[in-house]
């Protein structure tokens, strides 16, 4: 698969290693020019994007290649593309991808927020505590999204947006760049905390003096339970009032808890058309389930215990194994026993 990739998928080869496992290393560059290159092929024609879906969905992701922690945020990443690929499909005119598209048309407090991104970049560091309006900056010019590290405290990606105007002869002001935070889950059961623990790292301190409204996006593909105020897989949430009176005990979250009266919430549940309906705008809603049902635990962990039941001494490995014991009467003991040549 790592030869295939090279050949075909526009992967880099790095080295062999050896030990654990002899085994190729491969990576996918940030923005390579032929990856590019093929983005701009999607939109060359209405059946690509469900093509080069498929492609995805049912050969390359199968066979538990990409960890099940992995599947869901790139299941995102991919979902979070697909307003911009429908942005083209309804302007078939156009020659171009769209420069920039709205974040949401129906919350009208984000109705003038424009986003930008063609790609991914996958942080290697958790985000600062303040980011530069020169570092947004950059993303918006390079067309980049983030999809954080693993040990990013609170989120899972991050999405520049820009409040000001994108008119051709508008001048563009870096102080009017901001971040849309993400989280995904994976779980079957709902997490009734992973909302409120989404802060806006990088931010905080800007958005405490401008005053400025900041959304943060929950999706759960792993649960189709509904929300019990609305009785849909989708909620809106508006600022939860703040008091600035605060206890002792209190004081020290002030300064992350200050920003609650300007954040905005979109929570979402499930993985169907229902609740993201570009999926089936695209005609990808039976991949996009399939994309997360490509991870299989119970055949992964078997095909673990058959090719490589002696890589560990305990866990799953070794589970399949028992204790060699003779049968009564079988003729055989456990005592060594000598053998003839001949």
């Amino acid at each position: 698969m790592a030869d295939k990739a090279v050949s075909s998928y526009m992967r880099l080869f790095d080295g062999v290693q050896q030990y654990p496992t002899l085994a190729y290393l491969t990576h996918t560059p940030a923005e390579p020019v032929l990856s590019l290159c093929a983005a701009h092929e999607l939109f060359s024609s209405e059946d690509v994007f469900p093509k080069a879906f498929g492609t995805l969905a049912k050969d390359l992701c199968r066979g538990n290649l990409i960890p099940k922690g992995d599947i869901g945020e790139l299941a995102a990443r991919i979902l979070l593309y697909c307003p911009r690929v429908l942005a083209l499909k309804r302007k078939r005119d156009e020659q171009e991808p769209l420069r920039c598209v709205r974040l949401i048309d129906w919350l009208e407090k984000f109705a003038n927020h424009h986003i930008n991104f063609t790609h991914w970049l996958v942080t290697k560091a958790a985000l600062p505590e303040e980011v530069t309006s020169n570092f947004l900056a950059n993303l918006w010019a390079r067309g980049s999204a983030l999809q954080c590290s693993h040990n990013q405290e609170s989120f899972d990606y991050a999405v520049v947006c820009y409040i000001g105007s994108v008119e051709d002869d508008a001048p563009f002001d870096p102080t009017q760049l901001t971040l849309v935070y993400g989280q995904v889950k994976f779980k079957v059961n709902p997490d009734y905390q992973a909302r409120d623990r989404i802060r806006p790292i990088g931010l905080t301190d800007r958005l405490k003096r401008t005053g400025e409204p900041y959304l943060v996006l929950l999706m759960e593909f792993g649960t189709e339970t509904p929300f019990s105020d609305t009785n849909t897989c989708v909620r809106t949430g508006k600022p939860a009032g703040h008091s600035t009176r605060l206890t002792r005990s209190a004081s020290k979250q002030s300064g992350n808890r200050a920003v609650d009266k300007q954040r905005w919430t979109l929570e979402m549940r499930g993985r169907t058309a229902e609740t993201y309906p570009v999926l089936k705008e695209l005609g990808v809603a039976g991949l996009f389930v399939a994309l997360l049902d490509s991870f299989q635990p119970l055949w992964a962990d078997a095909l673990c215990e058959e090719t490589r039941p002696c890589s560990r001494f305990y866990g799953p490995p070794v589970q399949w194994m028992v204790d060699f014991v003779t049968e009564k009467g079988s003729g055989l003991n456990q005592d060594d026993v000598d053998m003839e040549d001949g």
